[in-house]
Order: structure tokens, then C-alpha cells, then sequence
């Protein structure tokens, strides 16, 4: 950790949009970023790659086997049917083992396929990633479990001003702007604050960095983002007064 009486010896490089280079002072959050994000928890940000290399991953055991056309692709069980897309949409759709049919091919959300039987899929319901940007009000929708691992994995989201999701959720583009004020708080703060900050809340600690950061479950459920910023901002408007 770089003490704060020696940060005037470093600076953080930056390449704006318009191209060129700029340099900045270190901060409180640069600080965070490089010591408890970058190299940490980087690898924990969902992208469009980390989907592509899990359908890769199931194509490539698929065809090591030969499966029947309703045989689950996890763990080989034969299935009488399977279920379609609009079957796993129905209201009595609760969890994974929502009726009677557990021998029948269950539909994953998250892989838009219907190629696992009931006992693989997984019993806590995710959002899908893509619905984000394409549904005012998305759900949480049943996956299989390679998914849901991926998913519990890889649940943070880098959020930029062009996300589409914001286009449709005015209050989430409120909270960023909230959020860009936590921020721009925290880095102001030149005691030990930060330090205590960090210790009471390391697990959201991503949502004062210079970049956007959010899980799945802040961007969907924007009450819990608005009470978890405002505990930011009221222990920062009461440290500056």
C-alpha cells in the first residue's frame, strides 16, 4: 500500500478516448484498483468472451460423445421429451424442479438450448446477462449448472455512459451519477477514512473506482445499489462536514 505521505512520487497514466496520453496524480481509489482489483478480482468481470468460451467448452465435450437427441450433454441420463423455450416460461416455472417431468430436457436460459436434464440443472435462478441491455425488468431465469458456476464466478459488469441498459432505466443512470460523487468523495479524503472504508466495505469497494463496476444483482435491483451508495455518501458527507 502506497502511504499517503509519498504519493506525490507517483502518478497514473491514462489514454483518453481522443488519443493521446495523460497523467494524474494517484488516488484513493486509484490505490484500491490496483491493490484489491486489478490483479484480484479482474478476472471475475463478465464479458461476452467468458460466454463464448463456455459454449466452446460444452461443443468440445459434445463431440467427444456421440448423444442422442434427448440425451442431457452433462451427465449422458436419456430424457422421454423435451422442454421448449416458452414451456420454461410458464407462471408455474418456481425452480429448477418446477412439475413432475424430471425425466424431460430442461431449457438453460443462459445457453439458449435445451440439452440438460433436470438433475443438472441448478436450483437458484440467475439473470441472464444479455437480458440486461434488451428488458426493462429482467428476471432471473433457470440455467443449467456450468452456467450458474460461470455465473456466481464472473458477476461483476463494467458499466460505461453507452451501455443500453441505461437508455431504459433512468433511475440506474440517477445512481451513477450518485455514484460518480462517492467517488469523486472518497478521493478527496486525506486521513485514514479510507483505510476504514475499505475494512467495513470490501465487498462493494468496486463501486468507487474511477470505472464503473456493477453486479448483475445492483443492475437489476436498483433499490439495493441506492442503499448501499447512500451508506457511502452519508459517512462521506458526515466525514467532510
Amino acid at each position: 500500500m502506497v502511504p499517503i505521505e509519498q504519493r506525490d512520487q507517483y502518478v497514473m497514466q491514462f489514454k483518453p478516448r481522443m488519443g493521446g496520453e495523460q497523467l494524474q496524480p494517484i488516488s484513493n481509489s486509484d490505490i484500491i484498483y490496483l491493490e484489491h482489483f486489478l490483479y484480484r478480482t479482474r478476472d471475475y468481470v463478465y464479458s461476452q468472451q467468458i460466454q463464448e468460451n463456455l459454449f466452446r467448452e460444452k461443443r468440445q465435450k459434445a463431440s467427444l460423445r456421440r448423444f442422442e437427441p434427448n440425451q442431457c450433454r452433462i451427465c449422458g441420463q436419456l430424457c422421454t421429451e423435451s422442454e421448449g423455450f416458452w414451456a420454461s416460461l410458464l407462471p408455474w416455472d418456481t425452480s429448477a424442479a418446477h412439475d413432475v417431468k424430471t425425466d424431460s430436457l430442461k431449457y438453460c436460459h443462459f445457453c439458449m438450448d435445451t440439452q440438460t436434464c433436470n438433475n443438472c440443472m441448478a436450483e437458484e435462478k440467475m439473470y441472464i446477462p444479455r437480458e440486461l441491455q434488451l428488458e426493462k425488468e429482467p428476471q432471473r431465469r433457470r440455467v443449467c449448472r456450468p452456467a450458474y458456476e460461470l455465473l456466481e464466478k464472473y458477476k461483476t459488469v463494467r458499466v460505461d455512459k453507452e451501455n443500453p441498459a441505461l437508455s431504459f432505466k433512468p433511475e440506474l443512470r440517477r445512481l451513477l451519477v450518485l455514484r460518480r460523487i462517492v467517488h469523486k468523495m472518497f478521493d478527496m479524503i486525506k486521513c485514514k477514512l479510507w483505510e476504514e472504508m475499505m475494512a467495513q466495505h470490501g465487498e462493494t469497494m468496486f463501486l468507487i473506482l474511477r470505472d464503473c463496476y456493477l453486479t448483475f444483482d445492483f443492475i437489476c435491483e436498483t433499490e439495493s445499489l441506492e442503499e448501499e451508495l447512500n451508506k457511502y455518501f452519508k459517512k462521506l458527507q458526515s466525514h467532510f462536514k
